[in-house]
């Protein structure tokens, strides 16, 4: 997940106004006064400067109680708000590249790089400013323009950037050549703890080969309402490697803090689970302890399972791979699109805050509603 970011200035004036912070006119003072800087990031803000060390992971859950007795995505409104900074940074600026060993993707009727567009003669950043990208605000604004609503999908058949090298270490050739990723590196050292000593060490370590960069972004994950839907392409030539390096049914194009953050509960509840059973053995072969004792531990243990059961499942905008295709671009988007914070701003349009706000309320208002009648299924 590549983003373009916006390294937001406050000027002289805006710091004296007596308009008061917080209100509508101060925002639009705001946006009116800031000078924008855009910069090619990899992954994750460059706002974000609280990235903590392997073993500073005070941000992140210890258990899974811990995590849904403080997450609520009911009382987050930033997914409904066009004007807060997560909006502008992570879908306005924001975009997928297409580049990249296993991620490559090009429009089927076109060259890799325009030449006409001046994107592909800069090499200011190496090899990540040639080939092709997608904008974020493109992807969900055709899902707008469509009324889709999420679809509840296992994240199994999920793949998203950084599993290629956990591919790679189970000796998948990311590419029909077969080359490595030079970037990546597979080693498992450095593994933080694991919160859980009953989490398996296989799935622990595979979780951090895959979602160490993102586990790591403070702001990005303590923050994150894991049913908030992401995007995904739909696969349709598994086989062929054609869409994501893992052959899944799925590539995320955004939302992969969000789904790491997810793996990472899964973890916590399968070890809690496997505690769970260790304790029923231990239990059973003590004759002394009570029935009813034994009976509360396999009632936790069925609540648990179903708790696994669920939060295996994520919510997601799915669009198919011909109209990614065809939304695919190189232009250069300091030379467009990304010019300055103004012109971002002006695609938030009266008619497009009033609609996306009435779609993104419909979207989680659905994504309870299978919430609730999961919940009703598995009870009855």
């Amino acid at each position: 997940e590549k983003m373009l970011h916006l390294q937001l200035q406050m000027t002289p004036s805006l710091e004296s106004s007596p308009v008061r912070a917080g209100s509508s006119v101060a925002r639009t003072n705001y946006y009116v006064l800031i000078s924008a800087i855009i910069i090619f990031a990899e992954g994750q803000s460059l706002m974000e400067n609280d990235v903590g060390s392997d073993h500073d992971l005070h941000w992140l859950p210890k258990s899974s109680a811990e995590f849904f007795s403080s997450s609520s995505c009911s009382d987050d409104v930033t997914i409904y708000d066009v004007e807060h900074d997560s909006f502008i940074n992570y879908i306005l600026a924001g975009r997928h590249t297409a580049w990249g060993t296993g991620w490559e993707m090009t429009p089927p009727d076109g060259e890799f790089c325009q030449q006409e567009s001046g994107f592909c003669e800069s090499n200011s950043y190496e090899e990540t400013s040639q080939g092709y990208y997608v904008r974020v605000s493109d992807l969900l604004n055709t899902a707008m323009q469509h009324d889709d609503l999420p679809v509840q999908i296992d994240i199994s058949n999920v793949c998203h950037k950084g599993m290629e090298a956990e591919f790679q270490y189970l000796g998948i050739p990311l590419s029909g050549d077969g080359k490595s990723n030079p970037r990546e590196n597979n080693n498992f050292s450095n593994i933080p703890s694991k919160p859980n000593p009953f989490i398996p060490s296989e799935t622990w370590s595979s979780l951090w080969n895959t979602c160490k960069k993102k586990l790591l972004s403070n702001e990005r994950v303590s923050s994150a309402c894991i049913d908030i839907p992401g995007i995904l392409i739909e696969n349709a030539k598994k086989s062929l490697q054609s869409n994501n390096p893992c052959r899944l049914d799925y590539r995320m194009v955004d939302g992969s803090h969000r789904l790491c953050l997810r793996k990472y509960i899964l973890n916590l509840i399968e070890g809690e689970l496997l505690d769970l059973k260790q304790q029923l053995v231990e239990c059973e072969r003590n004759t002394a302890d009570e029935q009813e004792f034994r009976k509360n531990l396999q009632f936790r243990i069925m609540n648990k399972q179903q708790l696994l059961d669920q939060t295996t499942k994520g919510y997601f905008f799915v669009l198919n791979q011909t109209t990614f295709e065809k939304l695919l671009t190189n232009m250069d988007p300091q030379a467009t699109w990304a010019k300055s914070q103004d012109i971002l701003m002006r695609e938030l349009t009266v008619e497009f805050k009033l609609k996306w706000e009435q779609w993104m309320k419909r979207a989680m208002d659905h994504i309870e509603a299978l919430k609730t009648a999961e919940s009703r299924a598995v009870n009855m």
